[in-house]
């Protein structure tokens, strides 16, 4: 009997980790290069602040593990209840992890570019400023396209579960579809999507789900799962 509840506790504060260390690291990497890659002269910015990109790349490198490993640790637990759904969610995470390191790859670009451009008005190194800013947008809505599949997997196999309080699972699924709305809006265009930059646009979407994953976090670390739940699926 040890064994059987002393390994789901210990997914589930793993999980919990995770969730807590990805979305920690990302904000602060966001923090930090976020007002740099948004300024308007922004071209001028990059190769002096170098080392705060660096440092903010290296934090969502760790991100992009940190999401990877996500399902891994759910699945000894999920994959009784729901196989196919687990198996779906450690695709939809890993593919999400591999986007967020082509983003991380394409921040690090910038310092290069940067340096090219040398502060003085360049026609050639703003042009590839704009085509790279441009590949970064869409690349970013692909990730966060990906992001609203993996969820849209992972909460609903919560609440079937009842692994966790079902009102975790359905706040997720609401949130789910708030993210959905904005790569909608984000893809057409349209509303704060057309006037504002990506990442501001989606500063306004994004607080459900990343609140949603903090109180998730903290559940798992200090409730874990309901051993109700883990009966069922054992018995």
């Amino acid at each position: 009997m040890t064994t059987k509840t002393s390994a789901p506790r210990r997914a589930a504060m793993v999980t919990g980790a995770l969730f807590f260390l990805a979305l920690a690291l990302n904000l602060i990497a966001s923090a930090l290069c976020d007002p740099i890659l948004d300024a308007p002269n922004y071209l001028e910015l990059t190769y002096p602040h170098r080392s705060t990109i660096v440092v903010g790349s290296l934090l969502n490198m760790v991100c992009a593990v940190a999401m990877a490993f996500i399902p891994l640790a759910l699945f000894p637990v999920t994959s009784r209840h729901d196989r196919s759904r687990a198996v779906a969610y450690t695709v939809f995470r890993s593919i999400e992890g591999l986007l967020f390191l082509y983003l991380v790859i394409g921040t690090l670009s910038f310092i290069g570019l940067g340096e090219a451009h040398g502060g003085a008005p360049d026609p050639v190194t703003q042009a590839m400023g704009r085509q790279l800013k441009a590949e970064m947008h869409w690349a970013t809505l692909v990730y966060v396209a990906v992001f609203v599949m993996g969820a849209a997997t992972f909460y609903p196999m919560l609440y079937r579960s009842r692994l966790v309080p079902r009102f975790l699972s359905v706040w997720g699924m609401v949130a789910t579809g708030v993210m959905l709305v904005a790569v909608l809006m984000g893809l057409f265009g349209v509303g704060i999507f057309g006037t504002a930059s990506l990442m501001k646009a989606m500063a306004y979407f994004a607080p459900p789900i990343a609140l949603n994953e903090l109180v998730l976090s903290g559940w798992l670390v200090f409730k874990g799962f309901d051993p109700a739940a883990l009966r069922t699926r054992a018995s």
